[in-house]
């Protein structure tokens, strides 16, 4: 038995959001499937090698290409 408190409702719908994302992108490889699970405008910011992408087009560069464009 966990001992973790349940998750509220909008913390079950981020974290089923999570997972439908997490899925698309490592399970389906789907660059497509993965972008419709973001935001209009995503952003990736790779913090350890201080290098990502602002953008659609940009983090779709990213998902599909394994770098950003810079």
């Amino acid at each position: 038995m966990s001992h973790e408190p349940a998750l509220t409702a909008e913390e079950q719908r981020f974290n089923n959001h999570w997972q439908e994302h997490l899925w698309t992108e490592f399970n389906a490889h789907s660059t497509d499937e993965a972008m419709a699970t973001m935001v209009a405008n995503p952003l990736v910011n790779g913090v350890p090698v201080m290098m990502g992408d602002d953008g659609k087009e940009e983090v779709y560069q990213i998902a599909a290409h394994g770098g950003p464009t810079q």
